[in-house]
């Protein structure tokens, strides 16, 4: 997920504006690299937000037996103890993370669509696209980076599972 929102951003593998960047002046539909040469980072920031996010879930990845030198217990006579709680933590972080990484995506591929201007899209991606726009809007020219956590409290809630079209 990661790779792909910072491949979005990046107009060499997207074909958008750096950033998704609207160019001043435009708005859904802007060609590619109309924005060159503009000092307006888009969500580029989004993507090194993304790629912090995905370090540490890699991290947390790491098994939890790594935590503990010793399992010797009782004086050598019990060698096991549980490390269930910490890996049940891990997890919660973890699945945490993922909500945040996947709303991101979610945010940088709306704009994407939208600078791309094709339309109508299918069902369940204008559906998506109409969930994100409700809490998050869209990058205006100069705008400002947009705060994903509304995005990330519809996801925690399931809100993105009961879309339209959706069983």
């Amino acid at each position: 997920a990661a790779e792909r929102v910072v491949k979005l951003l990046e107009t060499p593998w997207s074909g958008l504006p750096t950033g998704l960047a609207p160019a001043s002046g435009e708005g859904a539909g802007a060609d590619a690299g109309t924005n060159a040469g503009s000092t307006e980072a888009g969500l580029s920031y989004l993507g090194i937000a993304v790629q912090s996010l995905a370090a540490e879930a890699r991290l947390l990845a790491a098994p939890v037996s790594f935590e503990l030198a010793s399992t010797s217990h009782a004086e050598g006579i019990e060698d096991r103890t549980t490390m269930a709680p910490l890996a049940a933590r891990r997890l919660a972080d973890m699945v945490g993370l993922g909500q945040r990484i996947v709303a991101v995506e979610m945010v940088v591929a709306a704009q994407a669509a939208e600078l791309r201007g094709h339309s109508p899209h299918g069902r369940g991606t204008a559906a998506a696209l109409a969930a994100v726009r409700k809490v998050v809007p869209s990058l205006e020219p100069g705008g400002e980076v947009p705060d994903v956590e509304p995005l990330v409290a519809v996801l925690q809630s399931d809100g993105i599972g009961r879309l339209p079209g959706r069983q």
